[in-house]
């Protein structure tokens, strides 16, 4: 089955969206405590849906029955930050540094576990800090929050600080990068669907985590 995007409609604010670090404490006598990580960090969100008229519930639910339970993943993106912060009213620029047109997504030319070199900008392109970047290589989705604001190059190259840190073994200089709706792979928790109906109206709400290839 295809691996399909969250659906297109409008969710509630507030919301979660939240980075969770799989770490141990080990507390000291005298205070403090030292944190060791112990797998990999994860994306969890929780979406709750605007109220829907009878068609577009009848579609969700159907988008749901895809995902049999669990079973298949969907890519998950935040949907209060589609785009990067900058430009959330106005829109990406259009074109690149080069003159080309810009749809958000490009080539990677250098990967740390800590930072990500995107060329194919427009110039001096804003990256605020919270800000999304997703990685793709092949069937592999990486998803990761810039950490400090930054002014691309006049030649449409930046290099920005991330978090969490790049799985290195997973994605390499082949992978592109995508600013719009950037997105993890995300397996919806079966037992946190709740529906609120009003009339002929009614809204859904899901947890999801981030499925770790």
């Amino acid at each position: 089955m295809a691996i399909t995007a969250l659906p297109d409609v409008d969710y509630v604010a507030p919301r979660k969206f939240d980075l969770r670090r799989t770490v141990l404490a080990t507390p000291f006598r005298g205070g403090g405590a030292q944190v060791i990580e112990t797998g990999p960090s994860r994306w969890m969100a929780s979406f709750t849906t605007q109220t829907l008229d009878l068609i577009a519930f009848g579609r969700f639910q159907a988008w749901l029955d895809d995902r049999r339970g669990g079973l298949e993943p969907f890519l998950g993106h935040d949907p209060h930050r589609p785009l990067p912060g900058e430009y959330i009213d106005s829109g990406l620029p259009a074109l690149t540094s080069a003159g080309n047109p810009f749809a958000g997504t490009g080539a990677v030319t250098q990967l740390t576990a800590t930072t990500i070199r995107l060329v194919g900008l427009p110039a001096n392109f804003q990256f605020r800090a919270g800000d999304y970047v997703g990685l793709v290589e092949e069937e592999r989705r990486g998803l990761f929050r810039v950490a400090a604001d930054l002014t691309g190059a006049s030649n449409g190259i930046a290099t920005v600080n991330i978090q969490p840190n790049v799985p290195l073994n997973l994605f390499s200089t082949a992978a592109t990068y995508k600013l719009t709706k950037a997105a993890c792979l995300m397996l919806i928790d079966p037992t946190s669907i709740a529906e609120e109906t009003i009339g002929r109206r009614a809204s859904i709400s899901f947890d999801a985590i981030q499925r770790v290839a």
